[in-house]
């Protein structure tokens, strides 16, 4: 009999926890009004703590009550499932448009940059290609210069060298020029030593300075000879001399030519550096807006990643709650509603009683059906029940093993 009413007493700490459960299920409920959440959520034990077969009919309306309202509750549960679950659908559809906008931007970024380089290094071409127009224009201006300076040397000794030629060594070999031949012949033959030294050998001018330092009338053979060689050979370099002046000439309108054109180029190159420039820093904005763009596409990828983690979040908690639900008040309700009394302990047998004897009684007794009635009233249920209770003496009876 302690064993019964340990079993007893656990069952109902059990029942209560259940209530409890749903209790506070029913206290949460919007479907009801206050005041009726407030009376059937604080009398559930009143309503479960007798078995199913014995309600009362108000204990019936009670339990049906309840089970409705949880179905209500559970359906609003689902409900807020489904709205997150759709709420979470679309913001993963913006999300995946605004990923795409953020791959297309940032691609166009890396464009506009790769562009932005490519100016710059036009430029940068340009300004060398620049450099380089203006490095042949100083060139070809300096050409002009030297030409114009070689053609003046050139035209300088070609006068010099005929003035020494008709002022002192024609006179002097015609005879018309008797005094100062020394020191004549020998500024003449260092003039021509200084100048032609290439093309007139030193032995041979000192001959020359030799010859042409006496009056032709006391020339020998070998003076004669080496007038008339000197003849050829300043026949020759004046010649020479000539020619290098039309060369010269010729060059100066090459010359003049290259340093227009120089020019022409130099002007090209300063319109291609100005455009190069010009695209350069069109690239370099476009560049920069378009970094812009993208660094505004990511923030609103960010945010909008933000929006689908706080979606599946809500999503989570949802589904948290309905899955809590279940497993608390609605399969406690589905326990308690359903509670049946147990099945009546065995009679005690005595030790004595035979083998026949101890079967017969441990044989199943015949089933009975219950017979459903109207229950009365909870004043008569009570008073009934306070009748059924076991007397004092019987709880202090001995325990039969």
């Amino acid at each position: 009999m302690k064993r019964a009413a340990s079993k007893a007493a656990a069952g109902g700490k059990k029942m209560a926890k259940k209530c409890k459960s749903i209790e506070h299920a029913m206290r949460e409920a919007d479907s009801l009004p206050q005041p009726v959440r407030k009376i059937i959520a604080s009398r559930l034990s009143h309503a479960f703590e007798t078995y199913k077969e014995d309600r009362h009919a108000f204990q019936k309306t009670v339990s049906s009550l309840v089970g409705a309202t949880l179905k209500t509750t559970e359906s609003n549960l689902q409900g807020a499932i489904n709205e997150a679950n759709l709420k979470k659908t679309a913001e993963e559809a913006q999300g995946a448009s605004l990923s795409a906008a953020n791959d297309q931007a940032n691609g166009a970024s890396q464009a506009a940059a790769q562009a932005a380089a490519d100016a710059k290094a036009a430029l940068k071409s340009s300004s060398a290609g620049l450099q380089d127009a203006k490095l042949a224009l100083h060139n070809a201006e300096a050409a002009v210069k030297t030409n114009l300076a070689d053609a003046g040397s050139t035209a300088a000794e070609k006068e010099k060298l005929e003035n020494l030629i008709t002022k002192f060594f024609t006179p002097v070999k015609e005879g018309t020029l008797t005094k100062g031949l020394g020191p004549s012949a020998a500024f003449a033959g260092k003039h021509l030593g200084k100048q032609f030294g290439s093309v007139l050998e030193k032995e041979y001018l000192a001959c020359v300075v030799r010859t042409y330092s006496q009056a032709s009338a006391s020339w020998g053979t070998f003076d004669h000879i080496v007038a008339k060689e000197l003849d050829q050979e300043l026949q020759k370099i004046v010649a020479n001399l000539a020619s290098d002046l039309q060369r010269l000439e010729s060059e100066k309108v090459t010359c003049a030519a290259d340093v227009e054109s120089c020019k022409g180029g130099v002007a090209a190159a300063q319109e291609a550096e100005k455009a190069a420039e010009d695209a350069s820093k069109s690239a370099n904005a476009a560049a920069k807006e378009a970094k812009s763009t993208a660094t505004k596409a990511a923030s609103t990828l960010k945010h909008q990643q933000s929006q689908i983690d706080k979606a599946t979040q809500c999503l989570k908690h949802a589904e948290k709650a309905l899955n809590a639900f279940k497993e608390g008040a609605v399969a406690a309700y589905t326990e308690v509603e359903a509670r049946t009394a147990p099945p009546p302990p065995p009679e005690p047998v005595a030790e004595a009683a035979t083998q026949p004897a101890v079967e017969a009684a441990m044989a199943p007794a015949p089933a009975v059906l219950p017979v459903r009635s109207m229950l009365p009233s909870p004043a008569v249920l009570f008073q009934g029940a306070r009748n059924l209770l076991t007397s004092p003496r019987v709880l202090q009876s001995p325990k039969i093993n």
